[in-house]
């Protein structure tokens, strides 16, 4: 298996912009949306653990002994704190005040990790992402990243049928999506709609 720089900077980009928008939500003192961001934050947590545990042999040494110096440490840390607040066990305030240290903890230790000689041709990577509506993980990416698909990357697109769309085929529709199933990160109506009847992950 080879070292991926690419896949660990999407994946911190992603947690780091969903301490961000987590961060503005409690300082709105909007519950609903609050709980909400707190969950995408600790799945894209869990994501990235379920990443760095099969693929950590993999990285070069100086890039392990920094994730197992700094980032590990840091994102257990944040992973309790945010358990807690779910379960009320810290306030509000408390929170935005961890938030605020796990930002800046998590800013400077991805700054010193992505200086390392191991991601200096990041921008020369051109991994095509394609990501799956019909799994939860890439859904809240493509939402995070404000993802566009590409024409006929749906896999429920039939431009045979009346509908275009395998999951209403019966449906006659004024608008083609040509086989788009994210637009600015928003998944395709009818695929959120059957998620549970279609979904990849168990």
């Amino acid at each position: 298996m080879e070292f991926d720089p690419r896949a660990i900077v999407i994946r911190l980009n992603a947690i780091g912009n969903a301490i961000d928008e987590l961060t503005n939500n409690i300082h709105t003192k909007n519950t609903e949306k609050t709980m909400q961001n707190c969950d995408i934050l600790l799945h894209l947590i869990d994501i990235f653990w379920e990443y760095y545990t099969l693929n950590a042999r993999s990285f070069p040494e100086e890039v392990y002994t920094h994730f197992k110096r700094s980032i590990v440490q840091l994102l257990e840390e944040m992973y309790i704190g945010l358990a807690a607040f779910q379960n009320s066990t810290l306030s509000s305030e408390t929170t935005s005040s961890l938030l605020n240290k796990y930002n800046t903890a998590f800013q400077s230790t991805q700054e010193q990790l992505f200086l390392n000689k191991a991601f200096s041709s990041i921008a020369d990577l051109e991994y095509p992402r394609k990501f799956d509506p019909r799994v939860k993980s890439d859904r809240i990416m493509a939402l995070l990243e404000s993802y566009c698909s590409k024409k006929g990357d749906c896999p429920y697109h039939a431009p045979e049928t009346k509908s275009k769309c395998l999951l209403e085929p019966r449906v006659i529709k004024v608008i083609d999506c040509e086989g788009r199933c994210f637009v600015n990160g928003l998944c395709c109506q009818m695929i959120a709609e059957n998620v549970k009847t279609i979904s990849k992950e168990a």
